[in-house]
């Protein structure tokens, strides 16, 4: 079997948050975003929810608390990210350019793949200061990482929830957005069982208007055709992000960096592990997977994987026993795909999600999703809808 590090013992290195957020997208001034004091519209959650004003995570650049709306239902419950103080070095309007620029995406954004983003409101630090609050819709299940590390799903359960998050990302890609920060961190389940994206602290649009601006360009959905790329640094957890952006050495699409870090997050969800530290030669692991890939680039130059009918052991790249352990050859293949060393050669999340391996995997969020094809009046309409897959990702309670 492969050998998996275990570097879901703790969490993947924190990303670089707010610091990382691109300045070159500025708001025309006449946009303007509501803002409200926190307290005049939402208050701690009671202790029937648990502890009052319950913290439901701590990061490097934000708290998360559990709250209610003072003139709503004690039952809908909400999650309000605190953001930290301006750093020592950050003018005040980078740092309210940087927190308007990370509601403006998330706010834009309306799956149900995707947490949903409420309001941005204000609070005081007990120094006297301000504080800047996203108010986001409250998932139950919490994080992804939590039950990852508990070894509670079952290959349905991985399957299905990896399927969600392809679906997520790819609608994040329709709209102009790259996350940058895939990792079971920053995937929530709802009490239905239902995957989240959340934190779009380092996501960037690469295609369209300032953030507030997605979806209303001149063909109507904020898009222009042009991707414009990343500059070099770190961005994300170490873990989940492809070589070219720990290479350091030159801009990138952020695009294929979403689709590299999927497919991390699927080892993770299948065998409770990452694949290496870092996607890098330092780590023997990752060393080993880039010789396979050189040495089968030298048959392949176009480094394209072949189609099934073509594929034998020796049409793929022999990239160690992480891959042999996959025992679906359509699964090793798409996930070979998704990690193409070279992005430029890696598979986009659209082609992904339109491979006959993942449509076919059962998934819990498909209800009511019509069959493209016509419907015939004088037949039964028996068929025409998907089946809703009944399954439960959470814990008993």
């Amino acid at each position: 079997s492969a050998s998996l590090l275990p570097s879901l013992h703790v969490n993947a290195p924190t990303g670089i948050g707010l610091k990382s957020r691109n300045l070159s997208i500025i708001p025309p001034e006449d946009h303007e975003i509501e803002i409200f004091p926190l307290k005049t519209e939402f208050k701690p959650a009671g202790f029937l929810h648990g502890t009052k004003g319950k913290l439901l995570g701590k990061g490097a650049s934000a708290h998360v608390h559990l709250m209610v709306r003072r003139q709503g239902p004690s039952n809908q419950l909400f999650a309000v990210k605190e953001f930290r103080s301006r750093g020592t070095n950050e003018s005040k309007g980078d740092y309210t350019r940087k927190v308007h620029s990370e509601y403006r995406i998330a706010a834009s954004l309306h799956h149900p793949n995707v947490v949903t983003t409420v309001a941005l409101c204000t609070s005081s630090s007990r120094g006297g200061g301000c504080r800047w609050n996203h108010v986001m819709e409250y998932c139950a299940g919490g994080e992804l990482f939590a039950l990852i590390n508990k070894r509670y799903f079952t290959p349905l359960d991985a399957s299905c929830l990896w399927k969600q998050l392809l679906h997520g990302v790819y609608y994040l890609h329709t709209k102009g957005v790259a996350h940058r920060d895939i990792k079971p961190e920053n995937l929530l389940l709802a009490a239905s069982g239902c995957l989240k994206i959340a934190d779009f602290g380092v996501a960037d649009v690469f295609d369209g208007g300032w953030e507030g601006g997605i979806g209303g360009d001149t063909d109507g959905d904020g898009r222009s055709g042009k991707v414009r790329k990343c500059k070099p640094g770190i961005c994300g957890s170490v873990p989940y992000m492809a070589p070219e952006v720990l290479a350091r050495d030159r801009e990138y699409d952020p695009r294929p960096l979403d689709v590299w870090s999927c497919a991390i997050v699927f080892f993770a969800l299948r065998f409770y592990g990452s694949p290496w530290h870092a996607a890098n030669a330092e780590h023997a692991t990752y060393a080993r997977f880039k010789k396979g890939w050189d040495e089968w680039s030298w048959s392949h130059p176009d480094g394209k994987i072949p189609d099934p009918s073509a594929v034998n052991a020796e049409d793929l790249p022999p990239c160690g026993p992480l891959f042999q352990a996959l025992q679906k050859p359509a699964l090793k293949r798409l996930l070979l795909k998704m990690m193409h060393p070279d992005p430029e050669k890696r598979i986009t999340i659209e082609n992904v999600v339109k491979t006959g391996f993942v449509r076919h995997i059962d998934c819990c969020v498909e209800e009511g999703v019509p069959r493209l094809r016509q419907v015939d009046p004088e037949k039964s309409l028996k068929g025409l809808y998907e089946v809703k897959k009944e399954h439960c990702h959470l814990p008993p309670k």
